[in-house]
């Protein structure tokens, strides 16, 4: 077990952490309305959905896509933000299809490398092109799917 002290200092750190990832997503979500409007991706209106319980949604093609951002927990007990983007099912939320999970730092640098820059960086999701290529990968990934 650990001293009181270590249990508070842990968990000051742990919601300190917290709350900068979920500004990091906010970032994101916002950078990609930016993105989707000035390159003119037909997103359905009116582009990434207001922030609700950690998550936004995205509609394409029919299709709505929901991106929620959450904690985890890592091996050296500090939390790492992720993300996951699912496809959402019309009728049954129990059937949402997960799409695509990945993981941020706090600088927002994920755990996915850039195609665009072959093995020297990886996409960060504050900045605004990265967080539209996230999207879009992860929207090109649901096009295949049935969402019956």
């Amino acid at each position: 077990m650990r001293t009181l002290s270590q249990l508070t200092e842990g968990l000051k750190e742990a919601g300190r952490r917290h709350a900068e990832f979920n500004r990091l997503f906010v970032i994101f979500r916002a950078s990609l309305a930016t993105q989707l409007s000035e390159q003119d991706i037909p997103v359905e209106e009116p582009g990434p959905g207001p922030l609700e319980n950690g998550a936004f949604d995205l509609g394409f093609a029919g299709r709505t896509l929901r991106f929620r951002f959450y904690a985890l927990s890592r091996e050296d007990a500090l939390l790492a933000g992720a993300i996951s983007c699912y496809l959402v099912h019309r009728d049954d939320p129990a059937r949402n299809l997960l799409l695509h999970r990945f993981l941020f730092d706090e600088a927002g640098k994920t755990d996915l490398p850039n195609p665009d820059k072959a093995g020297q960086a990886n996409l960060d999701i504050s900045y605004h092109a990265d967080a539209l290529h996230i999207a879009l990968h992860c929207i090109h990934i649901s096009l295949p799917r049935l969402q019956e």
